[in-house]
């Protein structure tokens, strides 16, 4: 549980209620998917390397920025993304609440989900009871291989890295389940009434 509950308490609606809270997983980890990105940001370093090797004794030059976007790209794959991804996390706090779900990057970029806008939920589960909750149909993919979800917009595609995941899930799941719009509400407790 995040200890400040004032980034998202001051931004609460009426009747609206926490019922999670929560960070990230914090710092540079390795992710099941990185046994298979690690080696290939090797290769690509090599090849990049070998690639460079060629273009000066065959002296094409014109083929210089191929090589090095190859290199750089093992390189990003292979040390930078770690980084970044890290730096990147250290920003994010995730909220769920009885109405939405809540996602706090800074005081530029907070944005929000209504319960009622998800769809599909899923999540995925890492070895040490960490992992990501999607909301929708993104990819799975994206947030392993490049550490944080692509093509997204503005939009919560979903939690990512986050500390027993499956009882997190499992609170918005009940919260989805258990959500019913207010107009809904307005137009089926009046025949309630009625009936008593």
């Amino acid at each position: 549980m995040l200890q400040d509950t004032s980034v998202f308490e001051s931004r609460l609606k009426e009747n609206e209620l926490i019922l999670w809270e929560g960070i990230p997983k914090q710092g540079r980890h390795v992710r099941d998917m990185d046994m298979i990105v690690v080696p290939i940001s090797i290769i690509a370093i090599g090849f990049g390397g070998f690639f460079h090797f060629a273009i000066f004794y065959y002296q094409e030059y014109f083929f210089l920025p191929l090589g090095m976007f190859i290199v750089f790209a093992g390189i990003y794959m292979g040390i930078i993304r770690f980084f970044m991804d890290a730096a990147r996390r250290r920003k994010l706090k995730y909220c769920v609440t009885n109405k939405r779900v809540l996602m706090f990057r800074d005081e530029k970029k907070f944005l929000t989900l209504p319960l009622k806008d998800i769809e599909q939920l899923d999540y995925t589960e890492e070895k040490d009871g960490s992992g990501y909750i999607l909301f929708g149909t993104t990819n799975p993919m994206w947030p392993w291989l490049f550490g944080k979800f692509f093509f997204t917009r503005e939009n919560i595609p979903g939690f990512e890295m986050i500390p027993e995941v499956q009882n997190v899930y499992l609170v918005i799941r009940n919260a989805v389940g258990n959500y019913v719009d207010p107009v809904v509400l307005e137009k089926v407790l009046p025949d309630k009434l009625d009936l008593n």
